[in-house]
């Protein structure tokens, strides 16, 4: 009966020990066994200024598995908080441009991210700037066109398309990662040999998979989402694509066998009064 009495009091007394608090604070949490280090997983690790992502935090153990750690058992931070701010749950939110990293504590182990906050590009200063659409002989890898930023910064123009004015044709996507510096001009081109054949040195880019048309055609820069940054519409468009009013019945822009379309410097006001044709200058806008 004694060794049956002190049994309770062991089992009541271990189950007391057992016992969960209500909510879990930073420091509550004992640590894991074979836990031998911590690493932040960002959904991305570029964001424009004013934009918010959640960061977490995995626990990494000896035999190689990975666990996430609850938010609220972990104190977070920044190195820079004129750039990023870190809530106590992990939010970040960039503030100003310029790159920082987000911090993190836990059990004595200590770990960092670095996070590049971007301006928000003025997509109304990045901008179709010439057109080749009719080289002289055969069209065929001679054709391009450019693309300029204005901006006084750079801008990432990662998945961001260039597109023709068939439905059936295939747009052109910039590579995940690539920059647009200020004021940079960037020429896409249908294949280097034909762009060098034609003008002596290569493109920044290449690999349009659609031909211009030389009777009437149409070029759109569009985000991710698919909307329009901006656009030209050659020789009255196309049937897919058809100028709007703006851009008048007859007055699009063409050029002869060998010119381009090109801007005018400084004009961006989204009709036909911002082209004119001549001889094709790839880079020079």
């Amino acid at each position: 009966m004694i060794f049956r009495h002190f049994e309770t009091i062991f089992i009541l007394l271990l189950a007391a020990g057992c016992s969960y608090p209500d909510r879990l604070h930073p420091g509550s949490y004992l640590p894991f066994a074979g836990l031998c280090g911590i690493e932040i997983i960002l959904p991305q690790s570029r964001i424009f200024e004013s934009q918010g992502v959640r960061a977490e935090l995995y626990l990494i153990f000896s035999s190689g598995e990975k666990m996430l750690c609850p938010a609220d058992a972990v104190s977070w931070g920044s190195t820079d908080e004129s750039i990023l701010l870190v809530d106590d749950r992990g939010g970040v939110r960039a503030v100003s441009h310029g790159r920082a990293a987000v911090l993190a504590h836990y059990s004595g182990f200590s770990a960092g991210a670095d996070v590049d906050v971007w301006r928000v590009p003025d997509y109304s200063r990045i901008m179709i700037t010439e057109v080749f659409y009719d080289p002289p002989g055969a069209d065929d890898g001679r054709e391009f066109i450019e693309i300029s930023n204005r901006n006084d910064f750079s801008c990432d123009l990662s998945n961001h398309a260039i597109v023709d004015g068939s439905n059936a044709s295939e747009p052109f996507l910039f590579p995940d990662g690539f920059i647009i510096g200020q004021d940079q001009t960037v020429v896409i081109a249908s294949s280097d040999s034909g762009f060098f054949e034609q003008f002596g040195f290569l493109p920044d880019l290449s690999g349009l998979k659609f031909m211009l048309n030389n009777n009437g055609e149409a070029v759109f820069f569009k985000k991710p989402d698919g909307s329009t940054i901006d656009r030209v519409y050659i020789r009255g468009g196309t049937a897919d694509c058809p100028p709007p009013p703006e851009w008048g019945s007859v007055s699009q822009p063409f050029s002869a066998q060998g010119n381009s379309v090109r801007r005018k410097g400084g004009f961006n006001n989204g009709t036909f009064e911002d082209w004119i044709s001549g001889p094709p200058n790839p880079g020079a806008f």
